[in-house]
């Protein structure tokens, strides 16, 4: 037997959202891999300085104002603060652009709609880098307080909850 219309359009929505979800996460995971890669190579520069007998301070501020100079030059316009994660999406639009051959408007389209998801979601107005996984991480912890009967986790508790559980059934089972 055909599926009906509603049942076809029900799983193309779905489908729909599943790939707007991963879009999602990867964009959170790509967010979260750019801000250790940028602490990963702060902490390398300074680990070198400290080893030199350069003044950290002056290579600094020097290698700020190139990179304010670099994201100026990019959105031709004086750096204002923000400007960096500004350029960053425009280079990572451009790149996704590229490689699968999406217009930028349907980018866009694409990312207002896994915005608006996540939105729903987590039950914000506006979308924050990193609202996705405070939210699971939130949801996570709580369906394991509701699963162990505890208030904070600590490990091994869902282990101990399994085991207690078990032990249950088996009494309960073999009636002792």
């Amino acid at each position: 037997q055909a599926p009906s219309a509603r049942c076809v359009v029900a799983r193309s929505e779905k489908s729909e959202m599943e790939e707007q979800v991963a879009a999602l996460v990867a964009e959170d995971e790509w967010e979260q891999v750019r801000l250790e890669l940028t602490a990963a190579v702060k902490e390398a520069v300074l680990a070198d300085l400290k080893s030199s007998e350069v003044d950290s301070s002056a290579v600094s501020m020097a290698l700020e104002a190139r990179i304010m100079d670099e994201v100026a030059r990019l959105r031709g316009k004086e750096y204002e603060t923000g400007d960096l994660a500004v350029a960053l999406d425009s280079v990572a639009k451009l790149a996704v652009r590229e490689v699968t051959g999406i217009a930028e408007e349907k980018l866009d389209e694409l990312g207002d709609l896994v915005q608006a998801a996540v939105a729903e979601f987590t039950g914000k107005d506006d979308y924050e880098v990193g609202d996705l996984s405070r939210e699971i991480d939130r949801r996570v912890k709580e369906r394991v307080s509701e699963f162990t009967g505890k208030d904070e986790y600590e490990l091994g508790d869902i282990s101990a909850e399994l085991e207690r559980r078990r032990r249950a059934w088996v009494r309960d089972f073999l009636g002792e």
